[in-house]
């Protein structure tokens, strides 16, 4: 094989194409800044990163909650559970009949069973940052920093 030969071999492997060194013999795309550019798993991360990943997951969960908390079906059960324990007082003082405790016991299960309905995502949000944090504190205890 001649020497020029055994060169444009050489180049149509390794070519580059417009200052591209990513492209092999003109079709190829090497994605050299995928693995660079990926969200890094929490066991990859270092300890200020994993406080911003705590401090983050803290805020996620005081955002759940209140939004959990400023829902119609709360607002419900805040007034309605007052009420309720007056009407079983007053139903046993009374000794009124068993309808009257049901439809007192169903005005309040029924916002609850409701709440409990409508916030189920923000109930499976908070119990999984709940996880990210506790495996957060237990990665900083791994390097020896105690913050609880």
């Amino acid at each position: 094989m001649r020497e020029d030969d055994k060169q444009d071999l050489k180049d149509s492997v390794s070519q580059i194409v417009d200052g591209n060194e990513n492209q092999i013999a003109g079709r190829d795309i090497i994605n050299n800044y995928i693995e660079q550019n990926r969200p890094r798993l929490l066991y990859e991360l270092f300890p200020d990163e994993l406080r911003v990943e705590r401090d983050w997951s803290k805020q996620l969960i005081e955002d759940a909650k209140n939004k959990i908390w400023k829902s119609w079906p709360v607002s419900v059960l805040k007034y309605t559970v007052p009420f309720f324990l007056v009407f079983v007082v007053m139903s046993f003082y009374f000794k009124w009949s068993a309808w009257f405790v049901l439809a007192g016991i169903l005005s309040v299960w029924l916002p609850f069973l409701i709440m409990l309905k409508v916030n189920e995502a923000e109930l499976t949000l908070i119990q999984s940052r709940r996880k990210v944090v506790e495996y957060v504190y237990e990665r900083l205890r791994e390097f020896g920093i105690d913050e609880r």
